[in-house]
């Protein structure tokens, strides 16, 4: 009786599972704008698409592992080594992905509340009483009478006169962001932030009360990722380390529960960013694309009035 035919993981000992993809723990999502995306959508899947260096990691480590086989069992076939080679794609456990996500360490994210403050500057035309009624407005949006909580908002409020949109800007690892749920809940180090991502200006306080608010994946973003300027970057410059994160989860909807709003003027420049982003990657620029990156061979004047200019599309940045 002929002895039944082995298996390739028999005939060579393979094991159950093999980590085909290796993340170093110095490896990390890099680019904001894929930070931003990813919370934008939930997951990190489009990743996979730029995946030419997942497949190089994946034939150079089976090449390797094969090589390591053959010093053991002297020589092996060309039709083997193509199980062989099946075999460990087929039996591969490495999530990479995952693994970049975890090594990404904490960032500034922010929400946005779908509320935005007009213009309020001293030098313009405001109406009497114009600031304390915008502060009350806030007030009863967030549905609390937090002392502390107003004091901030007042801050807030003088302190960002050009207006922009109200958001609460916080701290937080990027996997926890990928939870789901009808709800996503503030702590008092989170803050209360009017930011102005076209000019470039804003101002932060500390919350200082807990707040649960409708959650809409829409509303969320990374703040060196979203289009415009960055509030915590390039406006304030902030360290971290010193504000709350987020909690996303399931909660019963009620009436302490603040209603999302989407704020179609925020969503509007979203969707000019993504068309600035595909100009640029089509070798071309935008007049009106105030981020400099997305212009090639910009150039400054230091004539009235000195600034940058783009000498494909004449956008100028004045200083």
């Amino acid at each position: 009786m002929k002895n039944p035919k082995k298996s390739i993981k028999e005939k060579y000992d393979l094991d159950d599972s093999y980590e085909l993809i290796y993340i170093d723990y110095n490896d990390y999502i890099e680019n904001a704008k894929d930070v931003e995306r990813i919370v934008q959508e939930g997951n990190a899947n489009f990743m996979w698409e730029d995946g030419d260096w997942f497949l190089e990691n994946i034939w150079e480590s089976i090449t390797y592992l094969i090589d390591e086989l053959e010093k053991k069992y002297n020589e092996i076939s060309d039709e083997d080594r193509e199980e062989i080679r099946e075999y460990m794609e087929e039996h591969d456990s490495s999530d990479p992905i995952k693994q970049l996500l975890k090594n990404t360490s904490s960032g500034y994210f922010y929400y946005s509340l779908g509320f935005e403050i007009e213009n309020h500057d001293g030098h313009c035309c405001c109406e009497k009483d114009c600031e304390e009624n915008i502060i009350n407005e806030i007030m009863k949006f967030l549905k609390t009478n937090d002392t502390k909580t107003r004091e901030s908002v007042k801050h807030v409020v003088l302190n960002a006169g050009y207006g922009g949109d109200l958001v609460i800007l916080f701290e937080d690892e990027i996997e926890y962001l990928l939870n789901n749920g009808n709800t996503i809940e503030f702590g008092p180090k989170c803050e209360i932030c009017i930011m102005d991502r076209i000019q470039g200006s804003g101002h932060s306080e500390p919350l200082n009360t807990d707040i649960i608010v409708e959650f809409d994946r829409k509303n969320l973003h990374c703040d060196e990722g979203a289009p415009g300027y960055s509030f915590t970057g390039e406006v304030c410059g902030l360290t971290k380390g010193f504000m709350d994160g987020c909690s996303i989860g399931n909660s019963e909807l009620n009436k302490n529960i603040i209603k999302a709003k989407i704020n179609e003027d925020e969503q509007n420049r979203l969707e000019k960013d993504k068309e600035y982003e595909k100009t640029y990657k089509e070798g071309k620029c935008t007049r009106g694309d105030i981020n400099m990156s997305r212009h090639r061979d910009t150039y400054y004047k230091n004539e009235y009035p000195c600034g940058t200019h783009c000498p494909h599309c004449g956008h100028f940045w004045i200083d």
